[in-house]
């Protein structure tokens, strides 16, 4: 790989992050399903915005996670048992040590907000940490994560495992996995739980590890820029019609608009990284991990942080859905400058230093 795709690759991965926090900021329906609606202006842009952002644009940044960790696992495109051992064990490292710590990290940490008495009507959600068995507890801390996002962790930690069988169906029969795995994606509502619950890891995981077994030289394609025109208009076409229909409930059926406005994002935004310069932002990519590591709960705090002080408004929500997750990246951020010269904190974001 070179340098120019490496840095690619970075940078992409720090921007979906980005994406992914907004996803997980959204604010117009809480826990207890109170929601906010389109009754004035404010409440519709309010509802427009999140919605253009966090179920429009930021959806593309899971499956294209995937794809890059996809494409990432086979670069060498072949497959050897001594590879295939020097991955687990690389991997460990990587996904399965961070994974545990933190997760066990935020059950102690909402299991101490639930313990302070002005705060703990904020956390005491369905589910309450006193009152867990240790066995409910192991298998929050293995396999259903308080810290939610560490889903796409365990599902990788599962696909590194099945990886040989992915490398012989990829190898010798991607016209018989593609169709099956790209219909489970497409016509499933998160209705199949073959990843526990999640349907994007199997085929956008694939792709990446299709391009890097049989077309590398793809991810280094570029397109003209009257191309890249054609589909960006056609992109947000779709994805303001889809978000205008969302906000003030239309009733149509927005799944096959939803799966188009992905595909078509990941592509718009892959190629988007070739006209836009952003080395500036290479230093800040090194914190991407812990970025998406401990974003929660770390969001929920600031987000509910603020209703507490503020009041729940539309224009409050609208306010700290804007802001909030930059408050969180940039305490991050710098308390990955401070953490990063410790040994310990290599080791628990996966030596991603």
């Amino acid at each position: 790989m070179n340098k120019q795709l490496s840095n690619k690759i970075k940078i992409s991965s720090l921007l979906l992050m980005i994406m992914v926090i907004y996803l997980h900021a959204i604010n117009i329906k809480d826990i207890h399903g109170d929601s906010f609606y389109p009754i004035d202006f404010i409440s519709s842009i309010n509802i427009f915005i999140q919605n253009l952002l966090s179920q429009g644009i930021a959806r593309i940044a899971v499956p294209l996670f995937f794809i890059i960790a996809g494409y990432l696992f086979f670069k060498e495109k072949y497959f050897t048992i001594q590879l295939y051992k020097s991955k687990l064990k690389k991997r460990l490292n990587t996904l399965v040590i961070p994974y545990i710590f933190w997760s066990f990290v935020v059950i102690v940490i909402y299991f101490t907000l639930q313990l302070l008495p002005n705060v703990s009507h904020y956390f005491n959600t369905a589910l309450i940490i006193k009152d867990l068995s240790y066995t409910e507890i192991l298998y929050k801390l293995f396999f259903f994560p308080i810290n939610y996002p560490l889903w796409f962790i365990r599902d990788l930690i599962y696909i590194v495992i099945l990886s040989p069988l992915f490398f012989l169906l990829l190898k010798n029969k991607p016209l018989y996995f593609f169709p099956f795995a790209f219909f489970l994606w497409f016509y499933l509502n998160t209705g199949m739980q073959l990843s526990l619950y999640k349907e994007e890891p199997f085929l956008f995981f694939a792709i990446g590890a299709y391009i890097a077994i049989h077309q590398p030289n793809i991810a280094q394609y570029k397109i003209s820029d009257n191309k890249y025109l054609l589909f960006m208009i056609i992109y947000l076409t779709i994805l303001l019609v889809k978000t205008y229909l969302l906000t003030f409930y239309i009733e149509v059926n927005l799944h096959i608009l939803h799966k188009i406005s992905i595909l078509l994002g990941i592509f718009v935004f892959w190629f988007s990284l070739d006209r836009i310069k952003f080395n500036r932002f290479l230093l800040l990519s090194h914190y991407t991990f812990l970025f998406y590591i401990f974003h929660e709960p770390m969001l929920t705090i600031v987000t509910k942080g603020g209703y507490l002080v503020f009041g729940k408004t539309a224009l409050v929500s609208l306010i700290l859905y804007c802001i909030a997750p930059l408050i969180v990246i940039s305490i991050l951020y710098f308390m990955g400058v401070i953490l990063k010269k410790y040994k310990f904190y290599a080791f628990v974001t996966g030596n991603r230093v």
